[in-house]
């Protein structure tokens, strides 16, 4: 075992001894010297960006025009930053990009909570507001159902250009539904 050891020992040293930097080896910089840009993108490389653009922004495949479209917009300037910016500018400029993140925020935040339980929850809290026992509460019953009530109204601000995507987190996560997903005895 030792006569490995001193093998070892013996080659790592050699290699130190042989890898000393030359003094008079001078480092030249030449000015401007940037590589030229690549002017071989593949077809194949730009129609999976566009589908993973796609899949990842709007939740699906692009259609065959829109493939067609992207890789236009694509190959205008051989896939530069510029050119992919501006398709992606594009795609998050859709309607269906802001319907697609609002879908992904109601899932993630409220369990996919549709507007047909949203519906059920003010008018339990509306109900509320004509018994006479829970008169001491209706300040707070009224925020809360304007609480749902802008939770409900998420998809159409979107679309309205009225909210961004943080008030839509924002109304997401500050209504009575989140609080019984999230707070709810069960988390204690």
């Amino acid at each position: 075992m030792k006569h490995w050891l001193y093998l070892l020992l013996a080659f790592s040293l050699s290699c130190m001894v042989g890898c000393k930097e030359d003094p008079e080896t001078e480092l030249i910089t030449i000015q401007d010297n940037n590589a030229p840009p690549d002017q071989v993108v593949s077809a194949v490389t730009k129609e999976n960006y566009i589908n993973k653009s796609y899949i990842s922004l709007l939740g699906r495949k692009p259609s065959s025009a829109e493939m067609q479209g992207g890789l236009f917009r694509l190959d205008q300037d051989n896939a530069s930053k510029e050119s992919r910016k501006a398709f992606l500018d594009d795609l998050l400029q859709e309607d269906e990009f802001l319907r697609r993140m609002h879908e992904v925020a109601r899932a993630e935040l409220l369990r996919n909570v549709d507007t047909a339980e949203i519906s059920l929850q003010i008018y339990i809290y509306t109900t509320l507001l004509d018994s006479p026992r829970y008169q001491a509460f209706r300040e707070l019953i009224l925020v809360e159902i304007d609480k749902l009530q802008q939770l409900q109204d998420i998809p159409n601000d979107l679309l309205a250009g009225n909210i961004d995507r943080e008030e839509m987190h924002r109304r997401c996560v500050y209504n009575p539904i989140y609080d019984e997903i999230n707070m709810g005895s069960q988390n204690f």
